[in-house]
């Protein structure tokens, strides 16, 4: 498998390769975020749980002092804060995919067109010898088949074991 990975990539060109290692540390990202916006929900359940908590925990409390809030302000920022947060987690996780789509895209543009080219600079004889239902399949079918079963999972599978 990783042979094939291997040589599928060759296919690539270093642009490509860098939009797929930008796509696979965004995810990388994208799991540091979903971690502090479940972190970001400790401070209010722990408020919840122990009404006290603001008056008890130092941080808080040196956040509530430097900000001038009251208490009943406090409990409202530390509600709204992991929601804030959530909200744009999911932004950023829809630019993702947005981000995802577009990189497939790009890739399959970039090797279809390669790939067209090079056949283009071929000389006579080889299109005699290649007939055009051979070059297309090759076109069409191989490339395709480099993309969406190697190239394309393997890069989610490196994104998604980040994430």
């Amino acid at each position: 498998m990783i042979n094939i990975f291997l040589k599928s990539r060759s296919i690539l060109t270093k642009k490509n390769n860098r939009k797929l290692l930008t796509l696979a540390f965004s995810k990388l990202f994208l799991g540091i975020a979903e971690i502090i916006s479940v972190l970001s929900f400790v401070p209010f359940l722990s408020l919840i749980s122990n009404p006290n908590y603001i008056n008890e925990n130092e941080t808080i409390l040196l956040i509530k002092n430097k900000i001038n809030f009251t208490n009943e302000m406090m409990v409202i920022l530390l509600a709204a804060i992991p929601f804030i947060i959530i909200i744009f987690v999911n932004f950023f996780r829809l630019f993702l995919v947005w981000l995802e789509s577009k990189v497939s895209n790009d890739l399959w543009y970039s090797v279809h067109s390669n790939l067209f080219n090079y056949y283009l600079q071929k000389n006579y004889m080889f299109h005699i010898k290649n007939g055009s239902n051979v070059l297309m399949e090759k076109l069409m079918v191989r490339a395709n088949t480099a993309l969406t079963a190697v190239i394309i999972p393997s890069y989610q599978i490196i994104g998604n074991t980040l994430l």
